[in-house]
This record gives structure tokens, sequence and C-alpha cells, in this order.
């Protein structure tokens, strides 16, 4: 009969060999995969202190735009921030809903190193998380901010 602790054991020992084993399949470092990304957010509920997607703008490499969009939030607007965001009440008029932006925003990130600045407050209002080793934050790397960089 196997002890409990035993058990523990082993199974530790299976986790540590999952963990050696899995490497993420990261996509070339190359001019191809590698994008930059900026969102505006405006309030919403109470004093507008939940922060929601009001617009989002991304660039490739040679800063084509390859999206930009003003997006209408799901909850209504109490705050439109507008002397930080630039959004006004007339861009979110037939504005593309959240829930499609989303999709479209997914799908051009994916598989794609990510440039921005405090990207941790625009992955939360598109609600999504990529993978930390494609993320580039110029709030959190000094080589972006001061120097430029040439490799990733």
């Amino acid at each position: 009969m196997v002890k409990f602790d035993e058990r523990v054991v082993n199974c530790e020992k299976a986790q540590l060999q999952v963990n050696k084993t899995f490497k993420p399949k990261l996509p070339q470092c190359v001019a191809k995969n590698i994008v930059s990304l900026d969102c505006e957010m405006v309030g919403c509920g109470p004093n507008g202190r939940i922060s929601a997607l009001a617009r989002c703008s991304i660039v490739n490499y040679n800063g084509d735009i390859i999206f930009d969009s003003y997006v209408k939030p799901s909850l209504p607007v109490t705050d439109y921030r507008t002397k930080w965001s630039g959004v006004k009440h007339k861009h979110l008029d037939g504005a593309m809903l959240f829930n499609d932006a989303r999709k479209k925003i997914r799908k051009l990130l994916l598989n794609k190193y990510i440039v921005g600045h405090d990207l941790k407050n625009d992955f939360q209002a598109i609600q999504i998380k990529p993978h930390p080793l494609l993320v580039r934050d110029t709030s959190i790397c000094l080589a972006l901010r001061h120097f430029g960089w040439s490799s990733c």
C-alpha cells in the first residue's frame, strides 16, 4: 500500500516533468510578427470607476495601421475621460460593438509580439491574456523606453 506522502511526492515529480518538457511555441521574432497596441478607455458604472474599452489602435512593425476603431462598451458610459482619452459621446455612436471588436483584436494579436505602454490596462479592457513572453511593455522594460531595441 502506498502512503499518502509518497503519492504527493510522486505527483510533484510528475508535475516537474511536465513543467520541464512544456515549452510554449513562440513565433519567430521578425517584423511581420511584431505589432504595437494602444487602447483608450472610458469610465462606466458609479463615478466612472469601471474602465471599458472605447478605442483600440494596432499598427504593424512599419507603422501601418492594421486596426483602428472606436468601440461601444457593453455598459453605459458615465465618464468619457475626454481629457485623457480624446473620446467623446459622438465617437461611440455607431461604433463597433465590444464583442465584435474583441474577436477582431484577438485574431490580429494571435501569435504576435505586442509592444506598448502599460499594456496590462489595455489587455484588461480587451479581456485578453497573451503569453507573457509575447509582451514588450515600455512601462516595465527600461531598454524599450530609453534606448530603443533591435531584437526581441
